[in-house]
Order: structure tokens, then sequence, then C-alpha cells
């Protein structure tokens, strides 16, 4: 008899999964403002644009400590500086 739920991934499909994740990520956080509506699904929208707000209502002191271990807040920073689009 088969079980109706379905079985976790192995530990090689959860960790390709995550690298998936990880990479889409960093895509997301190098998209300008007005090309993610047409990247991301609603949720991802909401969050990055929630995440974005957090880090650009930030001062530049506390954002650039940040910075040293949330690549959200180093993107906000390479925005401030120019390096990446609004």
């Amino acid at each position: 008899m088969q079980s109706t739920f379905e079985k976790p991934p192995r530990k090689n499909e959860r960790d390709y999964l995550n690298a998936m994740a990880v990479a889409r990520a960093a895509e997301i956080r190098m998209i300008a403002n007005s090309e993610l509506p047409g990247f991301c699904s609603p949720n991802e929208l909401a969050a990055e644009r929630s995440r974005r707000a957090y880090w650009a209502e930030m001062d530049q002191t506390n954002l650039e400590m940040h910075a040293t271990y949330d690549k959200d807040a180093a993107a906000e920073v390479a925005r401030r500086n120019g390096e990446l689009p609004r």
C-alpha cells in the first residue's frame, strides 16, 4: 500500500533547493524596484518591498554595521552609493 504522504527530499535535494533559493534571493536583491513586479511572485514582491523599506529607513551608521553580515543591508549600502539601481 502506498502512503499518501510525500517523502521528504533527500539531503542532496534539500541542498540543491536551498542553493537555488539563495541564488534567486541574490538575483532579486540586484533588480531595480521598477522591474520587481515582472520578476517576482506576489509573495516574493511583498517580502522584498518590506525588506527594502526597512533598510532604506535605517541611518547610515547602523546600516553599514549591519552590512558586514547581512546581504540585504549590503545591497542597500550599494544602492545608496549608486552601485545598484533603486
